[in-house]
């Protein structure tokens, strides 16, 4: 009998033959996308593998990244959902450092916080539950070819960039606010940057500075507590009083 083209191709991958049961293929191309394929590779970290064969993979997002729209605020109830489950280790590791009297994710001072311990602790839900429960996300990006990073020599971490994006930020919620809306900055996401730029096809050069949850306060808010201003404020030096 003769083959058609599939038989012969098929034929060429067969590796094994179960008995009276299935083939096993061998794949020379893997291809795959932003929906469950950030699970398989949480898998692999957890078992400390490496991805084998790696220049045989191709990844694209390609099933709930939108292609019309992108400057709209995410409504898509997936996208939503692995938006919260890429804050989630960020969330954890804030979290565990706050419980051991640390000052969560700063620079100077070491933590003692391991990332096994991150990766074993089950975060509480209500950590990143407004991102998958709000009706609208609103993912706040900056193009980096155009921020002056005004102490990119100095040797600690970036803080002028920052200056030119949180205002907008900040205004977003106070018009929200205006408007009878309610919402909350959020960048335990931005620790996963990358996993947030695949889901949504945010381009390379590109940042992600914030996640923020909108949508109808379930109550009034009230009136933040904060510290008097003489207590934050000083003149002329560091350390003399207001």
């Amino acid at each position: 009998m003769k083959k058609t083209l599939f038989d012969k191709v098929w034929d060429a991958h067969v590796v094994d033959t179960v008995q009276d049961g299935p083939q096993v293929l061998y794949i020379d191309k893997h291809l795959i996308h932003e929906v469950t394929s950030p699970q398989a590779f949480n898998e692999l970290v957890d078992r400390n593998i490496p991805v084998f064969r790696p220049d045989q993979i191709v990844a694209t997002a390609d099933h709930n990244t939108p292609t019309l729209d992108q400057h709209l605020p995410v409504k898509d109830e997936l996208s939503r959902k692995q938006l919260a489950q890429l804050s989630l280790p960020a969330a954890t590791r804030y979290l565990l450092q706050m419980q051991a009297g640390e000052s969560p994710l700063n620079t100077i001072n070491a933590s003692a916080v391991t990332d096994e311990q991150v990766a074993q602790e089950a975060a509480p839900e209500w950590l990143v539950a407004h991102v998958e429960k709000a009706p609208t996300l609103l993912v706040v990006t900056v193009d980096l070819a155009l921020i002056a990073s005004m102490d990119k020599d100095l040797e600690r971490v970036g803080l002028v960039s920052g200056g030119s994006i949180y205002p907008l930020a900040w205004n977003i919620l106070l018009a929200a606010r205006n408007e009878g809306y309610g919402g909350t900055m959020t960048t335990w996401g931005v620790a996963e940057e990358q996993g947030v730029k695949n889901l949504l096809g945010i381009p390379p050069s590109w940042a992600v500075a914030a996640i923020m949850p909108l949508g109808k306060p379930v109550k009034q808010l009230t009136r933040l507590k904060r510290k008097p201003v003489e207590e934050i404020l000083v003149t002329n030096s560091w350390g003399a009083s207001a």
